[in-house]
């Protein structure tokens, strides 16, 4: 198989399920593709650290078949939930989509 075959055909999507026991859910952290990461880009770029985390975790979290867990309106009550929770689906976002070191720690800061 050529180098351009191999890269088409590669899965470079995985994805990682996060118990949330506060929640009592089980829910997925995805790979962003680079359309879904340029427009999630677009749309957290400049918020609060806050609302950043928040639409990262609305970008990158999935049930068990793919679907969105949230919608963009969610965010405003998703900063108003637990840290903790939102803070670790944002590190398994990060760790899947490799965004910023200083972003992160712009987060941890606030």
């Amino acid at each position: 198989m050529d180098t351009r075959s191999k890269i088409l055909q590669s899965d470079d999507l995985p994805r990682e399920s996060v118990t949330i026991d506060v929640w009592g859910v089980t829910v997925w952290v995805k790979t962003l593709t680079a359309a879904e990461r340029m427009a999630l880009s677009d749309h957290a770029g400049g918020q609060p650290p806050v609302e950043f985390v928040a639409h990262i975790v609305i970008g990158c979290t999935v049930d068990e078949d793919g679907s969105p867990v949230f919608d963009i309106g969610d965010a405003s009550i998703l900063v108003n939930k637990a840290g903790a929770p939102l803070q670790r689906l944002f590190n398994v976002a990060d760790k899947l989509n490799g965004f910023t070191k200083a972003a992160q720690n712009a987060i941890e800061k606030n």
